[in-house]
């Protein structure tokens, strides 16, 4: 993206904010969501990389790191809601290589008609507009549920409600499957962010809204994609680590290689029993 370009995307997003801000009801959310997807399709995203890989380009065959990871941990077979779709890829994938029956929803009318286009809906693959505030779905509906770079999105006082209606709509013994951008990232776009969590604060609003038993790995943004299961035990510390870091900044200091090696990533596993 262009210096000029990414500046007006910084003006755009600052603005986007303080239009939710005020009144973060559905529609404003859809409209908000809207006008950023149209700046996006027309002027790219402010990573060289990522442009090229076909965001909101919908290229199935294309999956990053955390993409992959989410597919490995989704089960065979299993109904799945995936909130808040970018290009679609991810329901797609599901659909295609796990055989689940798969419904993806987003807030914008611009993301749910791209994919309905270019990747299609099937038997197994639907595609609708909703909140993911106010899921319009039944009580126990899916056995899984997944957000990829969602929360982030969402007002800080609405994160409880989301988790809330995830649980509802899920299956006793249902999964929400989870993956957010660290707070402690060094790149400083961060889009449409309205806030971004801790690992401890994370877990603490899981608990809150009632999920209870809990699987964390935290991801390696490396060339070799490393995965690494955490135990309970090792939770304390990693919060201590993160506290740390966040007070000291250094991480701040870490040229961006180290960065993935040693700033928390986490895809988690928030259980429904």
């Amino acid at each position: 993206m262009k210096e000029d370009n990414l500046k007006k995307e910084l003006e755009l997003t600052n603005e986007l904010k303080n239009v939710i801000g005020k009144n973060p009801d559905s529609q404003t959310f859809s409209r908000a969501y809207d006008r950023y997807h149209e700046f996006i399709l027309k002027n790219g995203l402010p990573s060289e990389k990522r442009r090229k890989n076909g965001y909101l380009y919908a290229s199935p065959d294309y999956k990053n790191l955390v993409e992959k990871i989410i597919i490995k941990l989704t089960p065979f077979g299993k109904t799945v809601l995936e909130i808040g779709i970018g290009d679609g890829r991810l329901s797609y994938k599901l659909a295609e290589e796990k055989k689940c029956r798969v419904t993806g929803i987003d807030i914008s009318d611009i993301v749910i008609n791209l994919a309905k286009k270019r990747l299609k809906e099937t038997d197994t693959l639907k595609y609708i507009k909703a909140d993911a505030r106010q899921l319009p779905f039944k009580d126990k509906t899916f056995d899984i549920s997944i957000s990829k770079d969602l929360i982030e999105h969402l007002p800080p006082k609405d994160h409880l409600w989301h988790l809330q209606e995830v649980k509802r709509i899920l299956k006793d013994k249902g999964s929400y499957i989870i993956f957010t951008p660290p707070k402690l990232k060094l790149e400083i776009y961060k889009g449409l962010h309205l806030k971004e969590y801790s690992l401890k604060d994370f877990l603490s609003a899981l608990k809150i809204a009632g999920f209870s038993g809990m699987e964390i790995y935290w991801v390696q943004l490396t060339i070799f994609g490393h995965l690494i299961q955490i135990s309970k035990p090792m939770i304390k510390t990693l919060n201590l680590y993160e506290s740390f870091l966040g007070k000291t900044k250094i991480y701040k200091l870490m040229p961006e290689f180290l960065n993935k090696i040693f700033i928390p990533r986490f895809v988690i596993i928030a259980k429904n029993e």
